[in-house]
């Protein structure tokens, strides 16, 4: 397809203005799709005649539902009387300095477009795009920092938990290798033991503290001399076995 190229502009000659080298057709699709400019075309009351997908979209309402009501409605308190002035002044030139208007969006927030009226074919057109709010981006920016600052925060404490946590199984678990280390002092008499600066106790409950599961039984030995007592004690027993 051949691009049509345009003539190169003779010096001295009138700047061509960008928007008139692209389609009418064009520019209103786009205005009327944009999700960014918004578009109200308003009576010479206020009244809004139409509006288009970006107006919807802050508004939460459909083009049908805004349609009569005054532009006003959508605006903040502090915008309402500047905007009815330059309309009511016929201050309607494009070229006209843009207007701060602050609206409100469907969920009660705020926000601000820089707008410009121009007059045609009986009614006003107001255009405006989204004006970024320095003081409510530092805000958000620091808001963002924040909750990112707490999250590694926590999960830094946690993790510091769980490792203490795992340390300390970790000990009990291995108790006897901390113990090789060490003396353990035991009773040439009654066989209790007792670790440094503790109390002396019996070796099962020394053995229970530190973690180690026991249970009982005999040995060899001891089990030949307990059935020996108990046959001395129930000699009847062990003739009738």
């Amino acid at each position: 397809m051949d691009i049509p190229r345009t003539r190169s502009r003779k010096a001295g000659a009138e700047p061509v203005e960008p928007a008139r080298l692209l389609p009418p057709a064009l520019l209103a699709r786009f205005v009327a799709e944009s999700r960014c400019v918004h578009l109200f075309v308003l009576g010479h009351e206020g009244t809004i005649l139409a509006v288009n997908a970006a107006v919807e979209a802050a508004s939460g309402a459909p083009a049908a539902a805004l349609e009569g009501r005054p532009v006003t409605r959508l605006l903040a308190a502090s915008s309402r009387a500047p905007l009815l002035a330059r309309i009511a002044a016929a201050i309607l030139d494009e070229r006209a300095e843009p207007l701060l208007l602050s609206f409100v969006d469907a969920a009660g927030e705020g926000y601000t477009l820089s707008c410009r009226l121009h007059a045609w074919g009986g009614s006003i057109y107001l255009l405006g795009e989204p004006v970024m709010d320095r003081e409510r981006a530092v805000r958000d920016a620091l808001l963002h920092l924040h909750a990112e600052t707490a999250r590694v925060v926590r999960e830094r404490t946690r993790s510091a938990a769980e490792l203490a946590a795992e340390l300390h199984d970790l000990e009990r678990s291995h108790w006897h290798i901390r113990k090789q280390r060490e003396h353990l002092l035991v009773c040439a008499a009654c066989h209790r033991v007792s670790e440094p600066e503790s109390r002396w106790e019996q070796l099962t409950t020394f053995l229970r503290r530190n973690g180690l599961p026991m249970t009982h039984g005999y040995c060899p030995g001891c089990e030949d001399e307990a059935f020996a007592r108990l046959d001395a004690l129930y000699p009847e027993a062990k003739a009738a076995g």
